[in-house]
């Protein structure tokens, strides 16, 4: 489980464009992010926060998907006749 304060350093992390694979964030973050240090490969370049790139995703999510039949429940209930 995560603390407040583990929640905050990952926040605070930096990603830069090279150590993303997705070409659509690849191209955002190369477009419109910041110069910084990436914090997984020590690069110098174009970068987004993980909270930035947390909220850039979840946008997406809600955009593109949602949600279906709750499915924490057995389904041997659902198929009783």
């Amino acid at each position: 489980m995560f603390t407040d304060d583990d929640i905050e350093q990952l926040k605070g992390r930096k990603i830069c464009f090279n150590c993303v694979g997705e070409d659509f964030l690849k191209d955002q973050i190369s477009n419109q992010g910041s110069l910084g240090t990436c914090s997984y490969c020590g690069g110098n370049a174009k970068c987004y926060s993980i909270e930035e790139l947390s909220k850039l995703m979840e946008t997406a999510f809600d955009q593109h998907y949602r949600r279906t039949l709750d499915l924490s429940f057995p389904l041997k209930f659902v198929f009783q006749g």
